[in-house]
């Protein structure tokens, strides 16, 4: 009989593990093995609507109840977590020691390799509230303790390096091929969104799952918190029409993502650029709009659907903050050989009017992580497969982004990119080379007896 195997997401905020989770869960059910699921009350209706098994983590830390009825209930051969830095990183909605206490051989997924090492995360955009500890002060920091070592690690591509590997290590692939769309289901889905030209543009932006909640929590500390003019969710809206207005587009370009529809900037009719809201969606939802996009762009380097839009052949741009800082009296510090921008200093003002020091390098907003994600990222072939471009250098943003939507060349070369790391991924172990390594110590006891 095959292993039935209990995933626990427990993150009432993020998503993107959840969704791999569900994504592994898939090709272990494609071979026979049976998953069930326990993750937040905030995404239960996500994991039910995607067709997994669930059961809801009430808003409380620390579980030990609803973990051990789902076991007693199920009788799973192993266990999942996913991810692993949720644990710490949120209030844990889970004992990870009870879990650890039922003798189930335990793995954990750890998509940002943190876990090999305790570390201390940094929240920059908390960092002043550190300093003068504040009632903020509890997201500056979290202390992330190091994977038991009975447990195994499991690195999911992408985003992480298949050829990082070892007796405890194992990467495995979220997906067995690419994402291939009907080119009438594409066009189905863009004219919903407003492109009803085949030269029209659809433009999905993304942000992390953090950006909104922290920063409507720093901007709780103004007068200024209820002013959407000064929400992130503007801010970025600004800094898209800024870019788009390097080069003249010579189609119209809609914008999908950022924002509800009562927080988008409203362009007049004539506009050749156009925000549109977008309510939550479902996977197969979320997937044929995304696959149906010209162009996806996002704040956060380790960005799940990043990742997702790039297996189908959607160009990616990652937006990141590497040049531009606050100096000590509070002045931006940019490259000398950056031109200014009218637009941009003027977003940049408000920005730090309701977040002082609020400019700061970031692989992903809002928290930084430019050292931290380095054991992840570097010489990672990832890197190599997606665009990525400084958020504050509009000339060189906006080059980009007009090339990815209109050069033929390059996307050309973008596409050539994405299929090499593509071929590279699908050829990583799958979820059932996954499964024989989380089972192996327990297969050999059992050959043992």
């Amino acid at each position: 009989m095959k292993e039935k195997v209990l995933f626990i997401a427990p993150s009432q905020f993020s998503i993107g593990e959840l969704h791999n989770a569900i994504y592994l869960s898939r090709q272990l059910e494609s071979n026979g093995r049976t998953c069930h699921f326990l993750t937040s009350q905030n995404h239960l209706d996500y994991a039910l609507n995607s067709g997994v098994k669930a059961t809801p983590l009430r808003k409380k830390t620390m579980q030990t109840v609803a973990v051990k009825e789902v076991v007693q209930s199920f009788d799973p051969d192993a266990i999942i977590i996913a991810d692993y830095h949720n644990l710490d990183l949120e209030s844990p909605l889970i004992d990870l020691d009870f879990v650890l206490s039922l003798g189930l051989p335990t793995a954990t997924i750890d998509s940002l390799c943190f876990g090999t090492e305790s570390k201390v995360l940094k929240n920059r955009l908390f960092e002043e509230n550190l300093l003068k500890r504040t009632r903020s002060t509890s997201k500056a920091e979290a202390f992330l303790r190091k994977i038991p070592e009975t447990m195994k690690v499991i690195r999911t591509c992408p985003i992480n390096d298949p050829s990082v590997k070892n007796e405890r290590i194992q990467p495995v692939t979220l997906y067995k091929r690419p994402f291939n769309m009907e080119l009438i289901k594409k066009e189905e889905v863009r004219q919903r969104f407003g492109c009803h030209s085949k030269t029209d543009k659809l433009i999905m932006v993304s942000k992390a799952a953090w950006a909104n909640l922290f920063v409507k929590m720093r901007l709780m500390e103004t007068k200024l918190y209820m002013d959407r003019k000064y929400s992130y969710e503007h801010f970025i809206q600004q800094l898209i029409e800024c870019y788009l207005g390097v080069r003249e587009v010579p189609s119209k370009v809609v914008i999908v993502g950022i924002a509800p529809e009562n927080s988008l900037i409203q362009h007049a009719s004539e506009s050749k650029i156009k925000f549109v809201g977008m309510s939550f969606l479902n996977i197969k939802e979320y997937e044929d709009l995304l696959f149906s996009c010209d162009l996806f762009i996002t704040d956060n380097v380790t960005s799940c659907s990043m990742a997702k839009a790039l297996f189908g052949y959607v160009p990616v741009l990652s937006l990141v903050n590497t040049k531009v800082n606050t100096g000590d009296g509070g002045n931006l510090l940019f490259p000398e050989i950056w031109e200014s921008q009218e637009g941009r200093d003027a977003i940049l003002q408000k920005w730090t009017k309701v977040l002082p020091k609020g400019i700061y390098p970031f692989l992903t907003f809002p928290n930084g992580w430019v050292d931290e994600l380095q054991p992840l990222l570097a010489n990672n072939p990832f890197m190599e497969a997606i665009e990525i471009s400084e958020i504050f250098n509009i000339r060189e943003t906006g080059e980009k982004i007009y090339n990815l939507l209109y050069c033929e060349k390059t996307k050309k070369i973008v596409n050539e990119k994405q299929e090499k790391y593509i071929n590279l991924i699908i050829n990583t172990p799958d979820a059932n080379d996954m499964m024989e390594f989380i089972l192996d110590k327990k297969m050999k006891e059992r050959l043992s007896k």
